[in-house]
């Protein structure tokens, strides 16, 4: 479990604690080296793989990653050679839930204006079976703290069905994300340790 923690309640609002934590968890991601980075993302992506594998049919929503996210576009050109749905998100507006849209390895993609590359607009839409979602830290209930935008608690909102599975390294995983009413859960969690689902509070 990492060291990262966020501040208590009493030291400051939900908003306070949220930016304090995104600060700590990039700074401690960022420390990982090249080679444990490499290692801990081949086995991420394996485990994630053969996880979405026994779900054939399937479309999964990914992303393109940003910074120091989980590199997981060979996890998608994969899914894609078996005969799988791939699906990427692209922004409309910044109060509303992010739209997927198929994806192939010959997509030309565009730059968004949060500069992430998205497919082009009228690319076909598609609802997603299961959503990767990227994050900056994760709790044991499967609460998350991404940058701050709230697009992913709308869009887990607007798909209820949806597989919700967090990507992450280890040592993302804190004790407690500061969380409200409006934020939505993952159902499960990649790691390089695994695939873990959230079940009673605690991942398992």
């Amino acid at each position: 479990m990492a060291t990262v923690a966020p501040s208590s309640p009493e030291n400051g609002d939900l908003a306070l604690e949220k930016v304090r934590l995104r600060r700590r968890a990039k700074l401690q991601r960022a420390q990982m080296t090249p080679e444990e980075r490499a290692i801990a993302t081949q086995r991420l992506r394996s485990a994630l793989l053969a996880f979405i594998g026994r779900r054939r049919g399937v479309a999964v929503a990914g992303f393109w990653p940003l910074g120091g996210e989980v590199n997981i576009v060979p996890l998608l050109r994969s899914w894609h050679d078996l005969g799988g749905v791939i699906l990427l998100p692209r922004v409309e507006a910044a109060d509303r839930p992010l739209r997927f849209l198929h994806w192939t390895p010959s997509t030309v993609l565009q730059t968004g204006g949060f500069g992430v590359d998205e497919p082009p607009a009228d690319a076909p839409e598609h609802v997603p079976d299961i959503v990767l979602v990227p994050l900056l830290a994760v709790d044991r209930e499967g609460f998350r703290v991404g940058y701050g935008g709230g697009y992913y608690d709308r869009t887990l909102a607007a798909h209820p069905a949806a597989v919700a599975i967090g990507v992450a390294f280890d040592m993302q995983r804190v004790e407690r994300c500061p969380h409200a009413e409006h934020d939505i859960p993952l159902t499960h969690l990649a790691t390089e340790s695994g695939v873990m689902t959230f079940q009673r509070g605690r991942a398992s």
